[in-house]
């Protein structure tokens, strides 16, 4: 799938992760042309992967408790 934004093609995105809690703070588009342009915590793509990775991050947690209760195993690191 490719993706475009103002009429130029995103090579990847880089995404800009806080400390200490690891949420998404910001992302840097890269396009194939060599350009980057950074977003900031407002911009709505950042918002939108912010709430999708709290999303996956509690059901991975979640799922990690069921395991242990259903299962009776243990981890040895976080999921």
């Amino acid at each position: 799938m490719r993706m475009k934004v103002r009429g130029k093609e995103i090579e990847k995105i880089v995404w800009e992760l806080g400390d200490p809690d690891g949420r998404i703070w910001g992302a840097e588009l890269i396009f194939t042309d060599g350009s980057s342009e950074i977003l900031d915590a407002d911009h709505p793509l950042v918002a939108i992967m912010r709430c999708l990775w709290d999303y996956f991050a509690d059901t991975a947690e979640r799922l990690e408790q069921r395991i242990k209760q259903e299962y009776e195993i243990e981890f040895d690191a976080e999921i």
